[in-house]
């Protein structure tokens, strides 16, 4: 369009006349400026005034270069007393000042746009992987001279950017081209001083190329480009520096700290540069990988049937590897089951004698890469076990051992062994499971490549054991004054084989109710001159059951009444059925008068408080407890073991109570009680684990190794970048369905439905199952309460003072001691009269003997020596008897120290 050559008139009214000065501000600018040669200067120009006068200063800002080229009519001044106006700007620098006194004058300027200067410092950190390249970089642009508004960046063509990171207000954008990529950076504004940019990303990489272009980020149009490379490479590649491209090698050390933070590790080659080259250059081999293996075989024996479970770890260094060969015995055969992560293909070839297996893998690992095994084979006829060495081949240094586990009941003992040594459990690697290290019968270390290992399968029959045994034998015996006793004897008894249980009466006792599983029976008597026999019925158990009471109410006379001192041996009947009493526990009550003590020659037992009773009743428990858990714990199926899982399940919160010490109980179990109780407690939670797994299943590899923690076997650069969802998908893991409170309130709701529709038939099985409970309970109830509280017969009830003994293993006997009190009360009222009696002769004797003071006055500390020793030792208040004894010994030194005089002799006068 034409432009108007035309001025341009501003017209500014005022609201009112004025006489005195007035200013007006004017700002103004000009819309175009040439690109190229001078621009003329020209400024408002007041009309219809006398007089003009004037100041001009030029000013620029900072990307901009002004110079004056024409002057007319203006005087030059200075311009550091010049102010230009607030709405100038405070960004603008003063070039030089100028003042008119009269119009035309001429002023031609000079502008030229300043270009920035840009100054970059490069970081970058290359990853080389087997099929992937990842590359980070750091850019340190430094702007001089004018501002930036905008970065341009060349990155390489297949670059995929992954992260980046701008200043603050920046956007951006990839514009890709035939040439590559180009990235482009808009400031928010024009912006000096120093920019952060971080670059992150991925490259495709053509593994069958054996060359290598380390790629890198530029930036054209900068005054000067310099950085630092750090190179690392995957351990399956070894590399080769082919041309350096005119960078300097440089120490891992000397990298800068942002450039060492990103990398994992110290790389394996590091640069420098100043300006871009040429790029840097490598020759790529494929690196050998290193294996070391660990093999640990498991040989279960069970009924019918032998199982091996082979567990290889085997740690892959240096480079990954995608393939595995194994060496088994071809007795093994062909249908192996083989477990590991990422299988591709499994093949295998034989010899004749040993079978290669060949195992591919989808992937190459690198790290630890476990392998399991499992092979089940019927035991052989002739009875001979052998050992299966599995090997894995190409492997530097191998760990193999053998764990041979025992499930039935016959004898292996070994018959070959070569090139194999026994270790301890604690020798055995840790990939064993606990439970197997502790139960495994027996555990070797393979020495040597030729190693032979067999065993032998011996089958015994079961030998009788124990008739029947006796863990507890709890005895009650109250005495009265006339002779009298009513005793009570509870014999805890577990029962196998025996029919009856033969015992002794005491002399001159009678039987008064007998009681077997809480059910009255009537015992068989063997009356024979001077004793009687007595034949107590028992209840079979088997070995999975608690043992059952046989409660024995009897009593006597013991031949003649308690007197002031009498030697009283109690009675107490006699097992004499060859039956094991493992614990005895006796409690005597005596009328209160009397003081008891117990005669060692005639007694085995020791005198213990009420609570140590209450204690060992709890461990006789514990032990008979220990037992159930060893049968349930014995492997294979039986009546006994079923029967004794039953039993323990039953016990409910009981065995707790005594693992857990109760604060508000005042009967708290003893630490070593509680530590049993504690280690049972452990063994019942591991029982019932162990039959929960055998119930899914039976035993797997699983079972017998510990767990390996997940990995990933992947590539460095692959697994970094992979998504939380293509994660799972790769370890083949399907996340499980989330069970919550409906689901379970849903589960509630139908076993409540089942509980009402089962009432009544479960009431009639209750009825049914009544008696077993009923000894359940009783097996366990009494031995936590006092033995004062269990009903027994009305003439049993404790009367007088309880004296508590007990006795580990055999037969008891007990005799005591017992005094009146009144004899005593007796014998000191004699004494003490007694000594009165010769106080008072001996205060006559003195008062009637002459010169009494003279005596006294001489013979009065000893007297006070002996009241202070005898106050001393007999009587209360210490210091008394102290400061008598200080007191006549004072008045004896100070008497021994006077000079003695002479007594004059008398002589009686004779007569003249």
């Amino acid at each position: 369009r034409r432009e108007l050559a035309v001025e341009r008139r501003l017209v500014v009214r005022l609201k009112s006349e004025r006489s005195t000065s007035t200013e007006v501000v004017v700002a103004s600018f000009h819309g175009r400026v040439p690109e190229a040669g001078p621009l003329p200067l020209r400024t408002l120009e007041p009309l219809g005034v006398a007089r003009e006068t004037g100041r001009l200063a030029v000013a620029t800002a900072s990307p901009f270069r002004v110079r004056v080229q024409d002057v007319a009519g203006l005087d030059q001044i200075d311009r550091s007393g010049f102010e230009p106006p607030e709405s100038a700007g405070q960004d603008l620098a003063l070039l030089a000042a100028y003042r008119y006194t009269a119009r035309p004058w001429r002023m031609e300027l000079q502008i030229d746009r300043l270009q920035p200067e840009i100054e970059v410092f490069d970081r970058t950190a290359v990853q080389v992987g087997g099929r992937e390249i990842a590359l980070h970089s750091l850019l340190t642009a430094q702007v001089t001279v004018a501002p930036l508004a905008s970065l341009s960046l060349r990155l390489p063509a297949e670059l995929r950017v992954s992260e980046l990171q701008v200043p603050d207000g920046a956007t951006w954008f990839l514009d890709r081209g035939p040439e590559g990529q180009q990235l482009t950076i808009r400031l928010d504004k024009p912006r000096m001083g120093s920019l952060e940019l971080v670059l992150r990303g991925e490259l495709a990489r053509d593994a069958s190329r054996s060359e290598f272009q380390v790629p890198g980020v530029r930036m054209p149009g900068v005054l000067q480009y310099r950085g630092q490379w750090a190179i690392g490479f995957d351990e399956d590649w070894q590399a080769v520096l082919v041309d350096a491209g005119g960078a300097g090698p440089l120490e891992p050390s000397q990298l800068d700290p942002a450039l060492q933070q990103v990398m994992d590790g110290p790389p394996d080659y590091a640069f420098h540069y100043d300006s871009p080259g040429e790029p840097v250059r490598f020759e790529l081999t494929k690196a050998p990988s290193r294996l070391i293996g660990q093999v640990t075989t498991v040989v279960s024996v069970r009924a019918g049937e032998v199982a091996y479970l082979c567990n290889l770890d085997l740690e892959v260094r240096q480079a990954a590897r995608a393939e595995f060969q194994l060496v088994t015995p071809e007795w093994l055969g062909a249908d192996l089951e083989l477990q590991g992560a990422e299988f591709r293909q499994v093949h295998s070839e034989t010899d004749g004698r040993y079978r290669t297996w060949r195992i591919q893998l989808q992937q190459p690992v690198r790290g630890t890469y476990r392998l399991q095994l499992t092979q089940t084979l019927p035991l052989p006829e002739d009875r001979t076990l052998r050992a299966a060495f599995i090997r894995p081949r190409d492997v530097e240094r191998l760990q193999q051992y053998l764990v041979l586990e025992n499930l039935t009941s016959d004898q292996i003992v070994p018959r070959r062994m070569q090139g194999v040594a026994t270790v301890s459990p604690n020798a055995a690697p840790e990939s064993l499971a606990e439970s197997l290290r502790r139960q495994a019968t027996a555990i070797y270390r393979v020495d040597e490549d030729d190693a032979q290992l067999t065993w032998e399968r011996r089958v015994h029959e079961l030998q009788a054991g124990l008739q029947a045994a006796i863990p507890l034998v709890d005895l009650t015996t109250v005495i009265h004054r006339d002779g009298r006793y009513r005793a009570q004897a509870v014999y805890r008894i577990r029962n196998f084989t025996l029919q009856f249980l033969e015992v002794e009466l005491p002399v001159h006792s009678q039987v008064w109710s007998v009681q077997v599983a809480d059910q009255p029976v009537r015992p068989a008597m063997d009356q024979q001159p001077g004793s009687s026999t007595l034949l107590l019925p028992l209840q079979r158990t088997s070995a999975g059951d608690f043992s059952s009471d046989v409660v024995l109410v009897y009593g006597g006379h013991l031949g003649r009444s308690l007197r002031h001192w009498s030697h009283v041996p109690i009675p107490v009947p006699q097992i004499l059925s060859d039956v094991p009493v493992s614990r005895t526990l006796w409690t005597v009550y005596l009328p209160d008068e009397y003081r008891v003590s117990w005669v060692d020659a005639d007694s085995n037992l020791e005198r213990v408080a009420a609570a140590s009773l209450r204690d060992e009743r709890q461990r006789s428990f514990l032990d008979e407890l220990r037992e159930l858990v060893q049968v349930a714990s014995h492997p294979g199926e039986s009546a006994a073991r079923s029967k004794a899982y039953w039993n323990i399940q039953r016990l409910g919160t009981t065995l707790q109570d005594y693992a857990q010490p109760q604060v508000r109980r005042a009967d708290v179990a003893p630490a070593d009680v509680r530590q049993q109780a504690q280690q049972i407690e452990a063994e019942i939670r591991q029982l019932e684990r162990l039959d929960r797994e055998v119930e899914q299943g039976e035993r797997g590899a699983d079972f017998y190794f510990q767990k390996q923690a997940e990995q990933e076997f992947r590539d460095p650069a692959e697994q970094e970048f992979r998504g939380p969802a293509e994660q799972e998908a790769f370890r083949g893991e399907v996340p499980s369905e989330r069970t919550g409170p409906p689901r379970d309130a849903l589960r509630r709701q139908a076993a409540d439905q089942l509980l009402r529709l089962k009432s009544d038939s479960d009431h009639e099985l209750q009825r049914a199952e009544e008696p077993e409970a009923k000894r359940l309970d009783r097996a366990v109830t009494p031995l936590a309460s006092d033995p004062d509280q269990r009903p027994g017969d009305p003439d049993l009830l404790p009367v007088g003072t309880a004296h508590h003994f007990r006795k580990l293993h055999g037969e008891p006997q007990l005799a005591l001691r017992i005094r009146h009190q009144d004899l005593g009360y007796q014998l000191a009222a004699w004494v003490w009269a007694g000594l009165c009696l010769l106080l008072a002769v001996g205060v006559i004797r003195v008062l009637t003997r002459p010169k009494l003071a003279q005596r006294v006055r001489r013979t009065w500390p000893n007297w006070l020596f002996l009241a202070g020793l005898a106050w001393l030792f007999l009587l209360p208040g210490v210091f008394v008897g102290w400061l008598l004894l200080v007191t006549a010994a004072c008045v004896r030194l100070t008497r021994a120290r006077r000079p003695r005089h002479r007594r004059k002799r008398w002589v009686p006068a004779t007569p003249s």
